[in-house]
């Protein structure tokens, strides 16, 4: 089993990956079925419509090639189904193609998984129980102990120059190389924060927070092991 360096989700702490090349879109926690049986009217509902389409095209071609499952596949596709009518109730399921990720709490699930006998399979184990905790090696740079998620906010040159005056006093670190800041530096006009923001500690948030306002959407704390 591979490990991760914080809870998936900030919540959960297995997160089970079954790979499956076609069908597994049908999978999305939105369609529900009534059975098995359902299911593969489903899937054969979407193969005629692939075959209907007209003309001769790669694209055309892709999309009938995404519904002609071979035996091999519809059997893994009705496992995988099986899997997450029974998954727990309290986990989550996110289907992003060619993957389906079951995430859980109950390390029975994992057995579970095993059991399929689905060889295409990933089992990952969280190396924490805390939330809001990442494990590493090593702090980032050396000396920076949180990792600052920003929410999605664009901001102006005045809002940037600050923030890299006061990266500039050690207290924070944007996530980039010198030719970021330079583009962020020399650009004129509104700015996309980054997706994070490394801060020295709990004392270096009300700065960030003064110069851009509530951002901060949320805050890791690293631990070293």
């Amino acid at each position: 089993m591979s490990t991760n360096h914080k809870l998936f989700y900030n919540k959960f702490k297995y997160r089970i990956r079954f790979f499956l090349r076609r069908g597994v879109s049908l999978l999305r926690s939105c369609y529900h079925y009534r059975n098995e049986d359902h299911l593969l009217d489903t899937l054969r509902l979407r193969k005629e419509q692939s075959r209907s389409m007209h003309g001769v095209s790669h694209w055309a071609d892709s999309i009938r090639d995404i519904w002609s499952l071979d035996n091999a596949e519809i059997s893994n596709l009705l496992i995988i189904f099986a899997f997450r009518e029974m998954f727990d109730p309290a986990g989550k399921v996110r289907v992003e193609s060619p993957a389906i990720d079951f995430y859980t709490n109950n390390i029975d699930y994992i057995k579970r998984a095993e059991d399929t006998g689905i060889e295409s399979l990933d089992l990952c184990e969280s190396l924490t129980d805390e939330p809001n905790v990442i494990i590493t090696d090593k702090l980032p740079f050396g000396m920076f102990n949180l990792k600052c998620m920003t929410r999605y906010t664009i901001v102006g040159d005045d809002i940037i120059d600050a923030l890299l005056n006061y990266q500039d006093s050690g207290e924070i670190k944007f996530p980039w190389t010198w030719e970021t800041r330079r583009y962020y530096s020399g650009r004129i006009g509104t700015h996309v924060l980054p997706e994070y923001i490394y801060a020295m500690n709990e004392e270096s948030i009300p700065m960030l927070n003064l110069i851009a306002g509530p951002v901060i959407n949320n805050i890791y704390s690293y631990r070293i092991v």
